[in-house]
């Protein structure tokens, strides 16, 4: 629940290993972020936290929830692109004016759909690891590439992530930046401002102040 309950603010978590410092500030960190806007993650991200918002577009990852000893899909709002989605949980809905992006795409287009007009991006890497491998914080996880695996091309995702923001613009974004520094090119001009992550921890501590204050 944040302060503001009109908050326009939304979180969009991808997978990509540069989530890793958020989760090393989880404490005080993520709390200060729930109070401020609402958050969207991807896949099995579930594993780790409670989301507002969980998108769920791999079929075997929607088994999985499925599956779930605690019923993840049961207590809280899941999407998906697939026809009757039912079948994985009494909370799992369909995407309103899916286009079937990949999950980190399909989650920013939902932040829109609901109305928030200020989105972050944090964890959208978009880029291999170092080493030109799989780039994923559960990699080597049940329904995820291996460790040891070439990434798969991002040609799909980068077309993808801009038929998105055409579709969704007059929106406000922030990517979070990779320690690379990477920018894809679709990226590179249009609605996207890319911002280093102390600049992302300044944001938010300000934003939380101005609510405190309000």
């Amino acid at each position: 629940m944040t302060l503001n309950a009109e908050s326009k603010v939304a979180f969009v978590w991808g997978n990509g290993e540069s989530r890793k410092r958020a989760d090393k500030m989880y404490a005080t960190f993520w709390a200060d972020m729930k109070q401020i806007g609402t958050h969207y993650g991807c896949n099995a991200m579930y594993r780790d936290m409670v989301l507002d918002h969980l998108v769920v577009v791999d079929p075997k990852m929607l088994d999985e929830i499925a599956q779930d000893k605690h019923k993840y899909a049961n207590h809280y709002p899941v999407w998906t692109g697939y026809r009757n989605p039912k079948q994985w949980g009494t909370k799992v809905k369909i995407i309103p004016k899916n286009r079937r992006w990949n999950a980190g795409t399909s989650a920013t287009h939902l932040a829109v759909q609901h109305g928030h007009t200020q989105v972050f991006l944090i964890g959208h890497d978009l880029e291999p690891n170092a080493n030109g491998l799989t780039n994923n914080m559960y990699k080597s996880t049940n329904n995820y590439r291996k460790v040891f695996e070439e990434e798969i091309p991002y040609d799909r995702f980068y077309q993808d992530w801009q038929e998105m923001l055409t579709v969704n613009s007059g929106v406000e974004y922030f990517r979070v930046k990779p320690e690379s520094g990477f920018i894809p090119k679709v990226m590179k001009r249009g609605p996207v401002k890319h911002i280093t992550w102390n600049s992302f921890v300044s944001k938010v501590k300000s934003m939380r102040k101005s609510l405190a204050v309000a």
